[in-house]
């Protein structure tokens, strides 16, 4: 079971509502298989319910370790650092953890330096690449104009015409990845 890949199951509401906390404290009895994926150093809050499963991983997704380029690219995450360090605890706390670095963002996204920073408290990675399926393109292009305009044309060929981009990088992923024993899957 896996809370969640697509829609974070610690948005700011959470403090709040406590959904998040409600479910995991349901699911104790069940015993799933569990993976919590997140962009917010909230998951710390439920430490005490994740160590209850006997089979669960926690994951921070992380695009880059720019945090000028996070803020413009995830203005209601948690910084950086404050995913790093709740990697940290939830590692410390005896939790399989994992970095999810995806989407990644062509010539922004400095994978490297994610896992070399993060490899102290990640059992594993996950990578995936930019999907540019329905109406994330227009978002996306719509940042670009503004933000990095003149990286335009070739996030344009690298998501619509046949180069060899993403082959090149899935290459240089398994290369480093292999050389430093990380453990690593790639989903593109």
């Amino acid at each position: 079971m896996t809370l969640s890949s697509v829609c974070d199951p610690y948005q700011p509401v959470e403090v709040d509502y406590q959904l998040t906390r409600r479910l995991l404290s349901q699911l104790i009895s069940v015993q799933p298989k569990l993976s919590v994926q997140t962009k917010s150093a909230l998951i710390v809050r439920d430490i005490d319910l994740l160590t209850q499963f006997k089979d669960c991983s926690a994951g921070l997704t992380i695009v880059t370790m720019d945090e000028n380029l996070r803020g413009e690219i995830e203005p209601g995450a948690s910084t950086i650092a404050a995913r790093v360090e709740a990697l940290r605890q939830l590692k410390t706390a005896g939790l399989k953890t994992y970095i999810f670095v995806g989407p990644i963002l062509p010539y922004l996204t400095g994978w490297k330096q994610i896992v070399r920073q993060t490899r102290e408290f990640a059992d594993y990675y996950l990578f995936d690449h930019t999907n540019p399926s329905g109406c994330i393109w227009s978002h996306i292009r719509d940042w670009l104009i503004v933000r990095r305009p003149a990286l335009l044309k070739s996030y344009e060929r690298v998501l619509f015409d046949s180069t060899d981009y993403w082959a090149q990088v899935s290459s240089a992923i398994k290369n480093f990845s292999e050389k430093e024993k990380i453990n690593y899957r790639i989903f593109f």
